[in-house]
Order: C-alpha cells, then structure tokens, then sequence
C-alpha cells in the first residue's frame, strides 16, 4: 500500500486528532510489534465517513499486517474491541468495505449485515450485545 493515501482528507480524517471525543482503539502486539490495530470515530452528518450511518454509531477501522493475516488475529482483535465498546456502552459499529475485499466476508462473519450497497462496497452495521 502506498502510504501517501493517508494524506488524503477524505483517509485521515479517520485519524486525525486522535482522542477526540468518542474515539476507541487497541492495538495488537507480537513479541513486542504492532501486527494490527482497530479503531472507531463518530462523524457528525454534515461531515460523514465513507460508512457513515448515523451520528451515534462510529465507523470501525481495522487493519492487520499481511503476514498475520488470516491465522485469527483479526478475529481476536475485533472480539477485544468489542468488549471494549460494550463496556463504553456503545450500541453499533458501521464501516465500508470494498465489494472485492477478501475483509467482507470476515465482518460477516463477525455478525455485520449490509444495509446499503454502494457502486464499489458495501456499507454494514453490526448491533452490539445488549444494544
């Protein structure tokens, strides 16, 4: 990936200014590094995310190095985050996803649903336990 993308506005914002309020993230170590690392942030609706939803459910971030992919860190990331968010007693998470990413299937698996269909992804809720 070409790093220059998270100069783009419409990428950093996701990022920007962190510990805002509203804004959760862990990170996963191995052996002392970062292998992954997921986050959520509200947007309000004049200024929405690419899944944006409604203002009172953040947009999730997720991203695992390639090489530790598909061996359950992803799964173990987002299972903590979700404990995570159920503790701050956060009720949703939405997101986009492109339609060829292999990650769709993954969030489907996590128990998101896509209520919108967009020209190149997906845009998917998932209502969190006790919501």
């Amino acid at each position: 990936m070409d790093r220059n993308i998270l100069q783009l506005p419409e990428i950093s914002k996701y990022m920007e200014s962190w510990g805002r309020d509203g804004d959760l993230g862990l990170k996963l170590l191995h052996e002392n590094q970062a292998i992954g690392a997921i986050w959520c942030r509200l947007f309000p609706a004049e200024e929405p995310g690419y899944g944006f939803v409604r203002e009172d459910i953040p947009e999730l971030t997720m991203a695992v190095l390639p090489e530790y992919r598909n061996r359950g860190h992803g799964l173990r990331l987002y299972r903590d985050f979700e404990e995570l968010l159920i503790r701050h007693q956060i009720r949703g998470l939405s997101l986009s996803v492109d339609k060829r990413n292999p990650a769709t299937r993954f969030y489907l698996r996590a128990g998101f649903k896509v209520i919108r269909e967009e020209e190149t992804a997906f845009v998917m809720i998932r209502h969190l336990p006790g919501s």
